[in-house]
């Protein structure tokens, strides 16, 4: 074998330019700076675009809160406006069942009529007479009871009773006895023409202006006394008793009275005196009208009193006051002490039950 060196080929460069040098920045490759200036711009157009997306949606966002503001109030307004709507339609309702309930009312009130009046139409004619003689009988209770005037009360009743009798029916026979009763107890207050007596007392009263009053006249002068004062200087104590007994005779009146009654009114008080008789005697015939005995005993008695003391007892007019006052005071005057009529509630009774005689038995075995 050859163990010679063999020569080995060397692979090294030759020179340092068949090296790979360093890239360097001046032998950088040139199309590196535009790719970063491409990527610069592309970051600055999404930050712009960022920004603006955001801005964009910032203005949307606060379009949107306004306009849920506005729907908002719109919808508050709406609210507002369905409550309203809703108290009316409630107000309205209860208006309607008001007005339900009253028409309810009315149907039954008309159907209640029409019963009433079918009862009617079905009852026997000669109700109406009833009712007729219903009505009487109550306006002779006011008559009596009211206006205390028994004579036309009793007129009223028989009335009634002709009215009873007209009907022909022996049914109502019980109701014609209590009627009979009721007329008799009418008939037994008995008072002597109130009429009269009431007319009686007017004349009086008219007549107080004319009455005079018990005045005494002053007497006559002694002729000693209407002597004329003498100019003798002797006769001093003569004409000084005169000239005394002329002033007293000017100034003070004495007037003498044998009776032991209260003292004379002056006569600027006579019309006071008057107007208490007058009172007096208007009481007597308010007691009249009430039946009303004692009261009208006690006036009568107290204006006669007045007149026989204050009025002069030697005039006509003064008698014949006193006359007529006198004749008064005897009048008699029955109390009322009816309370109530037997043929009313006998008449109500036929009305409910429509027979008398079972009305009445009803009531026995309720009494039972």
């Amino acid at each position: 074998m050859d163990n010679q060196p063999q020569e080995v080929e060397s692979t090294l460069p030759d020179t340092p330019q068949d090296m790979d040098p360093q890239p360097t920045a001046e032998n950088a490759p040139k199309g590196r700076p535009w790719f970063f200036m491409v990527l610069t711009l592309f970051a600055l157009l999404a930050a712009a675009s960022a920004i603006g997306g955001s801005y964009w949606l910032y203005m949307q966002m606060q379009a949107l809160q306004q306009d849920n503001q506005s729907s908002g109030r719109q919808w508050q307004t709406a609210l507002n406006n369905a409550n309203d709507q809703i108290s009316a339609l409630s107000q309205q309702l209860q208006q309607q069942s008001t007005l339900a309930g009253k028409l309810q009312a009315l149907e039954d009130q008309q159907q209640q009529t029409a019963q009433r009046i079918n009862s009617l139409t079905q009852r026997d004619p000669n109700h109406w007479v009833l009712a007729e003689t219903e009505y009487l009988i109550r306006l002779a209770g006011r008559k009596l009871w009211l206006e205390r005037d028994p004579a036309t009360s009793m007129a009223l009743l028989k009335e009634a009773d002709g009215r009873i009798e007209s009907l022909q029916n022996p049914a109502l026979l019980p109701l014609r006895k209590a009627l009979a009763s009721d007329i008799s107890s009418v008939s037994s207050i008995k008072i002597t023409d109130a009429a009269g007596t009431l007319y009686a007392i007017d004349e009086i009263i008219n007549g107080l202006d004319k009455l005079p009053l018990n005045r005494t006249e002053a007497e006559p002068i002694a002729a000693e006394d209407q002597q004329q004062l003498t100019e003798s200087i002797d006769d001093w104590r003569t004409n000084l008793a005169k000239s005394w007994q002329a002033l007293i005779q000017e100034f003070i009146t004495i007037r003498h009275r044998n009776t032991d009654l209260a003292p004379l009114l002056s006569p600027q008080q006579q019309w006071y005196l008057q107007q208490n008789v007058r009172n007096k005697l208007l009481q007597a015939q308010l007691a009249l009208h009430r039946h009303d005995e004692l009261n009208y005993r006690q006036s009568i008695a107290m204006a006669r009193k007045w007149i026989y003391q204050y009025f002069s007892l030697s005039s006509e007019q003064t008698q014949a006051a006193l006359e007529a006052l006198d004749a008064l005071q005897t009048l008699r005057i029955d109390p009322i002490t009816i309370e109530s009529f037997k043929a009313d509630k006998l008449l109500q009774q036929f009305k409910e039950y429509g027979d008398l005689l079972g009305a009445e038995s009803s009531a026995g075995e309720t009494g039972q």
